[in-house]
């Protein structure tokens, strides 16, 4: 996320390290980062905070896609874009959708 706000900000060299540290976070450590992820998603249920919830979905998706586990990648995304999609989110659900896609 603190990449993505760098990127926006018009930081594409600072929004690369970010985008660099996460991968390689995910793969170093994948259970801590799924552990994370669910926690997050945990957390954002128990608030009702739906946006917080379908962000903690793609991302565990990406994790798990990291991780080699296209079915898990692939459920997780799946739920993201149907979240996105029941609150009309546009910009989210086109990275969803992308991100989906390029599981194949």
């Amino acid at each position: 996320m603190l990449g993505e706000a760098r990127l926006l900000a018009g930081d594409v060299e600072e929004a690369g390290r970010r985008g660099d540290e996460a991968i390689a976070l995910a793969l170093a450590v994948p259970d801590v980062a799924h552990a994370r992820f669910e926690e997050a998603i945990s957390l954002a249920g128990a608030r009702g905070m739906r946006p917080l919830i379908a962000h903690g979905r793609l991302g565990l998706g990406h994790a798990r896609a990291l991780d080699h586990d296209r079915s898990g990648a692939r459920t997780e995304i799946t739920a993201a874009l149907a979240d996105y999609r029941a609150m009309a989110m546009p910009y989210w659900i086109a990275r969803a959708a992308d991100a989906l896609a390029t599981l194949g």
